[in-house]
């Protein structure tokens, strides 16, 4: 007669055949020594990293390194599991062939009078996941330089328009003075007055020149700094406004009348300040009412720059996309600026927000800041 513990027994037995069966069809599963040596390794580990059971028993798990990875993670990665605590993380390793193989891995020590004494990898091939990962990544870089050429674009008409007219000023100047130098009205106060208008004209040129560094460049390695966001809005608006009201669009300014402090990258923040504004004109410049209006305000905690126009808002059907990547509802060919993704991106990478106030009854985003 079978007793029950013999029951039990190969009852335990089968679970645990089966529990084997299980995880060796889904997972890369090694054991190793103290020293790190590799005692045990699945059919699965060997289909994957194109070596034989021979190749890699003995051998510890730096067979597999690939380079990608500091000596300081593996060595984290082994004074974790030493200590007795579970490690998890994900490892690029490299196959027989030299191809690269990622793997979500979790080592659990196994422990003998109380001490650890082997070490099971469970692994998940996750290779065709990262490289998904990299070709969206390298879509959002293209995307943004893209972006950014785009903006560019729109920066050198915003350029070459303002800077016609002050070069015909100088022009005009210019042959004033040629014309006194023949004889022809000379004075000294005309003189003077004709060299004050270019001092002027040249001024106001060399701030037109500032504002094409500041919204042309990337700011990504700027340091953050305390910034009144009234000087964010001051410094865009002065930028935009001439086109604008080339357009007939009613620009209105609301600012606060103490500084509104917070921290950030100037350059960055004025750029979404721009793009909104730049997307906003292009909404309503074929509208019968058209206006932008610009406002400063706080709530709770945060600062807001806010941007509103006369639109009707934006619709129920493509709210939820307009921050996408690759999403536009500006016809083909029209320039993108930054797109509202890579806005919302610069935002959150200045510990900010960027938001649709879907409440408006005309189309509105804000800009949202922690105050400093």
């Amino acid at each position: 007669m079978i007793s029950a513990r013999s029951l039990f027994a190969s009852f335990i037995s089968t679970e645990l055949r089966q529990l084997k069966f299980a995880i060796d069809q889904a997972a890369l599963v090694s054991i190793t020594n103290l020293r790190g040596e590799i005692v045990y390794v699945n059919d699965k580990y060997l289909e994957v990293s194109k070596y034989s059971k021979k190749e890699i028993l003995g051998k510890n798990h730096r067979i597999f390194n690939s380079g990608y990875h500091s000596k300081e993670f593996f060595k984290n990665l082994w004074d974790t599991v030493t200590a007795g605590r579970v490690w998890k993380g994900e490892i690029c390793d490299r196959t027989k062939g030299g191809s690269f193989f990622w793997v979500d891995t979790t080592i659990i020590p196994f422990f003998k009078h109380g001490r650890p004494y082997r070490f099971m990898s469970i692994r998940s091939d996750i290779t065709d996941r990262k490289i998904a990962e990299a070709q969206v990544e390298e879509q959002r870089i293209k995307q943004f330089h893209e972006g950014r050429l785009a903006a560019v674009g729109e920066i050198a008409v915003n350029i070459a328009h303002e800077i016609k007219n002050p070069l015909q000023a100088i022009c005009l100047e210019a042959q004033l003075l040629r014309r006194m130098g023949n004889g022809e009205g000379f004075t000294r106060q005309a003189v003077l007055r004709a060299a004050e208008n270019i001092d002027l004209v040249g001024k106001r040129m060399e701030k037109i020149i500032d504002s094409l560094q500041l919204f042309s460049r990337d700011g990504q390695r700027d340091p953050v700094e305390r910034v009144d966001l009234n000087s964010i809005v001051e410094e865009t608006v002065r930028f935009c406004a001439p086109q604008l009201q080339e357009k007939k669009i009613d620009l209105q300014v609301e600012r606060t009348q103490e500084p509104s402090w917070v921290r950030c990258r100037q350059v960055q923040v004025c750029q979404v300040l721009l793009n909104l504004i730049n997307n906003a004109r292009d909404a309503v410049e074929n509208l019968d009412v058209r206006w932008i209006k610009i406002q400063i305000h706080t709530q709770n905690g945060f600062h807001f720059i806010s941007v509103t126009d006369s639109g009707s808002g934006i619709s129920i059907e493509i709210r939820n996309k307009i921050m996408l990547p690759f999403f536009s509802t500006k016809e083909l060919g029209k320039g993108t600026g930054l797109g509202l993704s890579i806005s919302q991106r610069l935002m959150e990478e200045n510990s900010g927000e960027l938001l649709l106030d879907e409440q408006n009854v005309n189309t509105r985003f804000l800009m949202k800041l922690p105050i400093l």
